[in-house]
């Protein structure tokens, strides 16, 4: 019985070379596959690096286009609040107005010219504070 399994026949000696040969094919096929998934790899990362650098470029366009037409809009006063929002833009609040202090140290000297000189502490009211006199 050892000798049973200890040599072969010729036709098992055959089906051993096949299957070796059936291997090596497979494996022959596999590394084929391997290498040309390699180039794929390399080609897809090339594509996806050119798409990303081009999505890149259009969107600093689409941008540059979209602040333009931000200031464009938010420039003209005569664009009303709700169309802005619609159009998808803030809409910035309107400053309240202040109403100023009471200047201090207020003078009035009188010309012979008709004319007066005026002059006050602003009381800390800011440079461009409108002031009515009234006489």
């Amino acid at each position: 019985m050892g000798d049973a399994l200890c040599h072969r026949g010729d036709g098992e000696r055959n089906n051993d070379r096949a299957n070796r040969a059936a291997g090596a094919d497979v494996r022959n096929q596999s590394h084929g596959v391997i290498e040309q998934a390699a180039g794929c790899r390399g080609h897809n990362r090339t594509a996806a690096k050119a798409a990303t650098e081009d999505k890149d470029v259009t969107l600093k366009v689409v941008e540059a286009t979209a602040r333009e037409f931000n200031r464009t809009v938010q420039g003209k006063v005569g664009v009303k609040d709700d169309l802005k929002v619609d159009l998808g833009l803030k809409v910035r609040e309107k400053p309240l107005p202040l109403k100023p202090l009471i200047p201090t140290k207020l003078q009035v000297v009188g010309n012979d010219n008709n004319s007066n000189e005026v002059s006050w502490n602003p009381n800390g009211n800011k440079s461009g504070t409108t002031y009515e006199v009234f006489a």
